[in-house]
């Protein structure tokens, strides 16, 4: 199955944001590896994607 993170990244972070935080995202990856173990490399990888997206290099 090739789910889409970085969508499901985005959507976890963008319900849960509240100002310029990244931590929400951090928290939104943890919480899909707990659930998809089997593709933490992939989602670490959407992880760092999103990151820079949505905060540049802030972060």
């Amino acid at each position: 199955m090739n789910t889409n993170y970085e969508a499901l990244l985005k959507e976890q972070v963008m319900q849960q944001i509240l100002g310029n935080d990244s931590r929400n995202l951090q928290s939104a990856a943890q919480f899909l590896i707990t659930q998809h173990k089997e593709d933490q490399h992939q989602i670490m990888k959407a992880y760092q994607k999103v990151n820079t997206e949505i905060f540049g290099d802030l972060v």
